[in-house]
């Protein structure tokens, strides 16, 4: 390689720096940048790129952010060979405020722009108000207009841009954008080149693959802006409210979302596919009018949470399930083998802890029925009160009755025959 060319072995350093972090419950800062070096015979090419930005959720619809981003270019050659020595710088200084608009009806953005760029000889300072709106995604197709007035500058008037997207259902997003500028430029490995077309239009596939749960699933896209969103839904079987790896995962479970025009449903593994949100404050609800009929909520059924920048916020909904069914009879003899009328004695269904689940009149058949009850252990005895005041004893097999209702939603498990059995003195 060092005699293919003439400027044979070029040597160079590189380096980055990405950084974000809270700055008390101030704000976010977030720092990113890179610094290349290179030469050879021929020459040396210097070139950076550095943004630092601070953000700030003011209320639960809005937020600020304000930054300043900057690329530098330089190129000298010593050789006379190549004359055309090429230098360019661009930066720029915003400030923007995020306001999601209430009921799911966009984000509107305004924003302040201050760019000065140089560029083989041509310099320009403008300043820019920016106005953009977000419409709601809506059958994963997503829409986002802007407008820009450039007040300041070379190159005055306005500006105007329109994006239209498709989000598949692995999360790939499929674009199409079109901008109108006053001056067009182009940003490409640091490097700023002017252009004299006013007119774009670029087609762009964006897809971002995320670790979640222990699998990568596509979500799209993301920024330094964005971050994650992990929806869970199951049966708490260890009764601790946080979801665990024995808990009973549940498929099909609709879930609604603020960011979204459709529901979206819990997969086999009990999770939603992981969904890549935009910072801010967001409602997450789970619709428990189309819940499956042995299914109900342990839980608030509405979540609002925080979506922080490229953090996976978490969130959980635990299930009930109402299955078991339990029918028995409850018998009183006395010594001399004659039956007692026990009418209206009360049956009582406690948990493997002794803590009372739920309790049966009896009726006037000798009759007792439990339904609609959770999965687990159970125990089933009569009241002790009434044991107490009759004076009875219980029968070594047939006084308490243990009982285990599977973990399971989608059928009804009957529990027949469960008699109760009690002598009297």
């Amino acid at each position: 390689m060092d005699k293919r060319y003439s400027g044979g072995i070029t040597t160079f350093n590189e380096g980055y720096l990405n950084a974000n972090l809270k700055v008390f419950d101030f704000a976010r800062v977030r720092m990113s940048g890179n610094l290349r070096h290179g030469e050879n015979k021929m020459g040396y090419n210097l070139n950076y790129y550095y943004n630092i930005s601070a953000s700030k959720n003011l209320t639960k619809n809005l937020s600020a952010e304000a930054g300043c981003s900057s690329n530098f270019y330089d190129t000298e050659y010593k050789t006379t060979a190549f004359s055309n020595n090429f230098k360019s710088s661009y930066s720029n200084k915003y400030l923007n405020f995020d306001y999601r608009l209430n009921k799911n009806k966009g984000i509107l953005t305004i924003g302040h722009s201050s760019v000065d760029y140089e560029s083989s000889g041509t310099e320009n300072n403008y300043e820019m108000i920016k106005l953009n709106y977000k419409f709601p995604e809506f059958k994963r197709i997503l829409l986002g207009v802007g407008l820009g007035y450039k007040y300041k500058g070379l190159d005055k008037g306005c500006t105007y841009s329109a994006a239209l997207g498709y989000r598949t259902k692995t999360g790939m997003i499929v674009s199409v954008n079109y901008q109108y500028n006053t001056a067009m430029g182009y940003l490409f490995n640091n490097m700023y080149i002017p252009s004299s077309a006013r007119h774009s239009i670029n087609f762009t596939v964006n897809d971002t693959f995320a670790f979640s749960n222990n699998k990568m699933h596509s979500v799209g896209s993301n920024s330094s802006n964005e971050g994650f969103v992990e929806i869970v839904a199951f049966i708490d079987k260890n009764k601790n409210n946080k979801f665990d790896k024995e808990d009973i995962k549940i498929p099909n479970v609709p879930i609604k979302t603020s960011w979204r025009s459709e529901n979206l449903k819990t997969k086999k593994s009990g999770f939603c596919p992981l969904q890549n949100v935009s910072k801010g404050y967001w409602d997450v609800k789970l619709d428990s009018d189309n819940l499956h009929a042995n299914l109900s909520p342990d839980c608030e059924i509405q979540k609002r949470i925080l979506v922080e920048p490229l953090k996976v916020t978490r969130v959980e909904f635990p299930l009930k399930s109402s299955i078991g069914n339990i029918r028995g009879n409850l018998k009183i003899a006395d010594s001399f083998e004659r039956k007692i009328p026990v009418s209206d004695f009360i049956i009582t269904l406690n948990d493997i802890k002794g803590n009372e689940v739920a309790y049966s009149t009896v009726d006037a058949q000798g009759g007792y029925y439990f339904s609609g009850i959770s999965p687990g252990q159970y125990k089933i005895s009569l009241d002790e009160n009434f044991i107490n005041d009759y004076n009875l004893v219980k029968n070594e097999t047939n006084s308490e009755i243990l009982v285990d209702i599977p973990y399971e939603y989608e059928n009804f498990v009957e529990l027949n025959n469960k008699d109760l059995i009690y002598t009297c003195y």
